[in-house]
């Protein structure tokens, strides 16, 4: 099986602090020193695979464009993915939560933890019923699950590592 190779850029003072590839996936960390996370993930699950794991908890989350994309979805194993259409480095901001174990039926509005992800344009709008990683829910299929997310672990991006994390994640590209 063939699959392409993807590239990214990123500034001198982030690290690769995790990189796992094994028959199923591959996972790399970039890190900085205050906390701050892109990883990069493939999953070479089949394309019906349920990243909730049976949640309780379901998130709602406002999907905007940050940025645009270098990446250009092709051909993929026989496979032509440019109908995924134009990509963007999406802000993912969540909005809501919904505990299903307490009987709820509406979401409760939060101001809660804000993300970034490569994603396609078509992604655009409020997203609900969302029980999984991130690395699930905001992946897209290229004859695998595909994600690139930014994240703060401390919830308290700073403007810079905001700048920096979205521009990593622009400069996502195939080789």
């Amino acid at each position: 099986m063939t699959y392409p190779k993807f590239t990214f850029d990123y500034p001198d003072n982030w690290t690769v602090t995790k990189e796992e590839v094994t028959s199923d996936r591959e996972i790399v960390t970039l890190s900085n020193t205050e906390g701050a996370e892109v990883t990069f993930s493939t999953y070479f699950y089949g394309k019906d695979f349920n990243f909730s794991y049976g949640a309780s908890v379901f998130g709602r989350v406002e999907v905007t464009e940050a940025d645009g994309s270098q990446f250009v979805p092709s051909t993929v194993q026989g496979t032509d993915h440019s109908d995924l259409g134009e990509f963007m480095v999406a802000k993912l901001h969540q909005t809501g939560v919904m505990y299903i174990t307490n009987g709820d039926s509406n979401y409760r509005d939060i101001d809660g933890e804000t993300e970034y992800a490569v994603i396609p344009k078509s992604e655009i709008g409020t997203k609900t019923e969302l029980s999984g990683h991130y690395e699930g829910e905001f992946a897209f299929w290229y004859n695998a699950f595909v994600s690139f997310i930014g994240r703060d672990k401390d919830g308290d991006f700073t403007v810079q590592e905001q700048q920096e994390v979205i521009s990593i994640l622009n400069s996502f590209r195939l080789a």
